[in-house]
C-alpha cells in the first residue's frame, strides 16, 4: 500500500548520496548520529524536504524541524 501511495518516493542510496552522508556524519562527529541518519539528512538536503515526521531528536540536532502531532492529523 505504502508503495502505490503517491506521496511516496523512493531514493535510492546511490556514491553521491553516500559522499554526502559520510559529511554529515563528520560534520557531527561529536554527536551519536548513525550512518542511516547521515543518508537521511543528505537525502532530505538534497530534495528540499526541511521537515521530519520524526521522535529521534537528531533531525532537530542536524537543523531540521521535527513535525508535531497536531501536523499529523
Amino acid at each position: 500500500m505504502v508503495l502505490d501511495s503517491a506521496i511516496v518516493r523512493r531514493v535510492y542510496v546511490d556514491s553521491e548520496i553516500e559522499t554526502g552522508a559520510l559529511g554529515w556524519w563528520k560534520a557531527f562527529a561529536d554527536q551519536e548520529f548513525s550512518f542511516p541518519d547521515c543518508v537521511s539528512f543528505e537525502i532530505m538536503r538534497k530534495t528540499g524536504i526541511r521537515q521530519a515526521l520524526s521522535f529521534d531528536h537528531h533531525f532537530d540536532i542536524a537543523g531540521y524541524e521535527l513535525m508535531r502531532t497536531e501536523h499529523c492529523l
